[in-house]
């Protein structure tokens, strides 16, 4: 077991993860990729500063993005839930998403 191996152990850990030094959480991920997804898929996020969307369109082994960053003004990053949310259905209505 290499010294990175034994950090991400320690971090997945319940007993071990306060003293980790490599802080980690679970992804769940049950499967990989094959090429035969397909759909429309909207990722957000909203970071300290930014506000990213971008949408995905996956067609088997084809995908096609577009997407936007936007600068968080501090009013909004210091406010409610409320504004937060007026902001994404702002910004997802100009991208027509």
């Amino acid at each position: 077991m290499t010294a990175l191996d034994k950090a991400m152990d320690e971090g997945l850990s319940k007993e071990n993860a306060d003293k980790a030094t490599l802080k980690m959480l679970p992804s769940y991920v049950r499967a990989v990729p094959n090429g035969e997804e397909g759909g429309d898929f909207l990722a957000l996020d909203l970071g300290g500063t930014h506000f990213r969307i971008l949408f995905i369109k996956l067609s088997g082994r084809e995908a096609e993005m577009t997407g936007k960053i936007y600068h968080v003004p501090e009013n909004i990053t210091h406010g409610t839930a409320e504004n937060v949310s007026h902001v994404n259905v702002e910004r997802r209505l100009e991208l027509n998403y």
